[in-house]
């Protein structure tokens, strides 16, 4: 039986300082194994994750919404099927 790595998901662009006014961010999500990820603006469990990645293989894109647009901090959680026992992926844009 095998065990997930404790640090299967790599975001693109990683927690970011963002130009003002942006509301949207294209993000790309890498995995070690093939899955289907998630993401949302509350830390929720991975099933009850509204937004759904493009891509089902070890390689997802998305659009994250929902940014403020100022200086305000917008958290958003990041989880994967083949990983949905760990905690989140924690995305901070500001």
């Amino acid at each position: 039986m095998s065990t997930a790595p404790s640090q299967p998901l790599v975001a693109s662009p990683p927690s970011t300082l963002l130009p003002p006014n942006t509301t949207t961010l294209s993000l790309e999500l890498s995995t070690l194994a093939p899955t289907a990820c998630r993401w949302d603006t509350s830390n929720v469990p991975f099933p009850l994750m509204a937004n759904v990645f493009d891509g089902e293989g070890t390689q997802h894109t998305t659009t994250l919404t929902g940014l403020s647009g100022d200086l305000r901090v917008s958290a958003f959680y990041v989880n994967c099927a083949a990983y949905a026992a760990a905690p989140p992926l924690v995305l901070a844009c500001e």
